[in-house]
């Protein structure tokens, strides 16, 4: 259990559910999830569960490709509720972007932001 929380031990141990699977948070979850994201034109508007359900595999298998090449750990197969989740965060932060005209992020990445605004 390295690496989680207090909160998120707590959850493992009372749900037997590990917490990782129900979030997307490392740069190469982050980065691939926004990629698929664009590539799909996924939008929560648009999402059923069936939908999810399927986007959810894209992604677990996009994710053990990026992780097969990149790293010696498999990585944590995401549950459908975390692709539902950052969508929604991706969303939200699209729109506040969009509002305000502000297509640079964090670590200036000017193209990418550009692309994703673009993809929405």
């Amino acid at each position: 259990m390295l690496g989680l929380t207090p909160s998120e031990r707590l959850f493992k141990v009372q749900t037997k559910i590990d917490p990782t699977l129900l979030k997307i948070s490392s740069d190469i979850e982050y980065y691939l999830f926004m990629d698929l994201r664009a590539e799909h034109c996924w939008a929560s508007h648009q999402m059923t569960s069936t939908l999810y359900v399927k986007a959810t595999q894209c992604y677990n298998n996009a994710l053990a490709a990026a992780y097969h090449n990149n790293s010696s750990r498999p990585p944590v197969k995401k549950n459908p509720q975390a692709i539902m989740e950052k969508l929604g965060d991706i969303e939200a932060e699209v729109l506040d972007r969009l509002a305000r005209n502000n297509f640079v992020g964090k670590q200036a990445l000017h193209h990418r932001y550009h692309t994703v605004c673009t993809a929405s």
